[in-house]
């Protein structure tokens, strides 16, 4: 059974959130994927950090990016999201 299936048959789902971290050589790779749990649509974002210690910077900022493609209203973005810019 697919993640989707599994989230939709035990939560009612209607989207996942996968993630991956990759050693890049001398960078990091950080990607989002949001998979409609119906359709098995993908959204993908990507974010490349210089070192392991702006992993968690990288990763709020892919999550600020993929919020936005997925159409989160720009009130809500705003409040969440500055917090990440300010770094």
């Amino acid at each position: 059974m697919r993640v989707t299936q599994i989230a939709v048959a035990t939560a009612n789902s209607k989207l996942v959130i996968a993630s991956s971290i990759a050693d890049a050589g001398i960078r990091y790779r950080i990607e989002l994927r949001a998979i409609d749990c119906r359709s098995e649509k993908e959204v993908r974002i990507g974010e490349e950090v210089a070192d392991g210690n702006q992993v968690v910077h990288g990763l709020g900022l892919a999550a600020a990016q993929l919020r936005r493609k997925l159409c989160e209203p720009a009130a809500s973005l705003a409040d969440s999201t500055s917090r990440w810019r300010k770094r």
